[in-house]
């Protein structure tokens, strides 16, 4: 596997992470709760490659969302 490392200074670092089991721990919920969090729309998440992608900052703003209201 190759690293790319960013030279543009511009260029927020990459805040993603990956795999329905990571997002579980960090949103504290169980595999299965977090697979349909994710697959009905409710916690922001891509599926690439069969892979699930998501950034912990747009997760806790939808979580803190739900939250207000």
């Amino acid at each position: 596997m190759t690293t790319v490392e960013n030279t543009d200074d511009t260029l927020p670092p990459l805040d993603v992470r990956h795999g329905i089991k990571a997002l579980a721990g960090y949103i504290r919920k169980t595999e299965r709760q977090t697979y349909y969090l994710v697959t009905t729309g409710k916690i922001p998440a891509r599926q690439i490659g069969g892979r699930w992608s998501w950034s912990p900052s747009k997760v806790r703003e939808a979580l803190l969302g739900e939250a207000g209201r």
